[in-house]
């Protein structure tokens, strides 16, 4: 839990260490959001600004740019997917928890749609920074990979998840800051999430070899 809340910080912190640069994309990707279309090429400039910033220490605003042309596609399949799947499950949530609606096996049912809707939305931290890192981009891969990171790190994925929402929470109480501050911090969290699984993986590895 405490590393979550350390990467959620170091976020934050790298917001302010570029703050007019990543400020600045925010708020235009938070328009191009508001257009639906444009919404996951958006976000995946985000993604990319913040791959290059703590890849090269450096970050200039022609990135997000460059993230939405290079990766409008394959954002739209990764998002477009995940928004799906997230609509079915909650919705056999809704149908199977309604009170109008009994009967044991219904209600297993239920919780095991909330099991994997939590289990499907956790994975979706790890993503957009997956389709910047890996090489092999094929759709299914980078969301098995991401399913394979949220299952392996529960607890740090569902404690930062729960920061992320806290997070969006006063983004809309006080709206200024979700696009100036909420989507680059989220963008920047879940690059750090990602780079801190894999760093613990190859050390796993490490010890066994």
């Amino acid at each position: 839990m405490r590393h979550a809340m350390k990467i959620f910080a170091i976020s934050v912190r790298d917001w302010w260490d570029e703050m007019f640069v990543l400020a600045g994309a925010g708020l235009v990707a938070f328009f191009l959001v508001l257009t639906v279309i444009g919404a996951p090429p958006a976000l995946a400039g985000l993604s990319y600004l913040t791959h290059v910033l703590l890849r090269d220490k450096r970050v200039e605003f022609g990135d997000f740019w460059v993230g939405i042309r290079r990766y409008a596609w394959a954002s739209w399949k990764l998002l477009g997917l995940g928004l799906l799947v997230a609509i079915v499950l909650s919705t056999n949530v809704a149908f199977c928890l309604s009170p109008q609606r009994d009967g044991l096996l219904l209600r297993l049912m239920g919780w095991i749609n909330v099991y994997a809707l939590a289990i499907w939305l956790g994975g979706q931290i790890y993503v957009l920074p997956l389709l910047m890192r890996m090489e092999d981009r094929r759709t299914f891969l980078i969301l098995r990979n991401a399913l394979l990171l949220c299952l392996g790190y529960p607890l740090f994925t569902f404690t930062l998840l729960a920061l992320l929402a806290l997070a969006l929470a006063i983004g809309i109480a006080i709206p200024l800051l979700l696009p100036l501050v909420y989507l680059p911090v989220g963008a920047l969290a879940s690059y750090h999430a990602l780079s801190a699984a894999l760093e613990d993986v190859e050390r796993k590895r490490q010890k066994a070899s």
